[in-house]
């Protein structure tokens, strides 16, 4: 199973996505993830924010994404509380490729993925793409975890998890 979340809600990219082999495909817009082809029913909840500790800390969000443009660190403590509200980490190609420190984007990524495997985490990879340029293949995203030191049993189950939540 593999699945992918959009930048936005588009037809054509939905079709695209699924041409590609992807199961699932999901958007986020103003904070709620939902599936891409059913245009209704169940949401997540997903926070980008300056608040992340206090966020974690509460369970308030059922995805955290954009952990390393606030250059936030994730800490063993934090992870337990993700673990503990059943919390996504998602991690975006578009973020790396976008930035304009890569170094520093790719740093904060690399102990933040650390962590989230060393600690058991259950963290997405995915394009988060806007247009048709910026669609990455399963075996991309996959290679993008493995890079960062994400173990395949521990994005597969992740990916299971996600998508046995719709």
């Amino acid at each position: 199973m593999q699945i992918e979340i959009l930048d936005k809600d588009n037809e054509n990219l939905t079709k695209r996505v699924k041409e590609l082999g992807f199961d699932g495909v999901y958007t986020i817009a103003s904070n709620k993830v939902s599936d891409a082809e059913k245009k209704s029913g169940f949401t997540m909840s997903a926070y980008s924010g300056p608040d992340y500790e206090q966020i974690i800390r509460k369970g308030k969000a059922d995805v955290i994404t954009d952990l390393e443009k606030a250059n936030f660190y994730l800490d063993k403590g934090l992870c337990y509380k993700i673990k503990e509200s059943s919390s996504f980490v998602m991690f975006k190609f578009s973020s790396l490729i976008s930035s304009e420190n890569i170094f520093a984007m790719y740093k904060n990524m690399m102990h933040n993925v650390h962590v989230c495997e060393e600690h058991g985490v259950n963290a997405l990879f995915v394009s988060f793409a806007s247009d048709n340029d910026g669609i990455k293949s399963p075996m991309q995203l996959f290679s993008f975890a493995y890079q960062f030191g994400y173990s395949e049993a521990r994005f597969k189950k992740a990916v299971l998890e996600f998508a046995g939540r719709f």
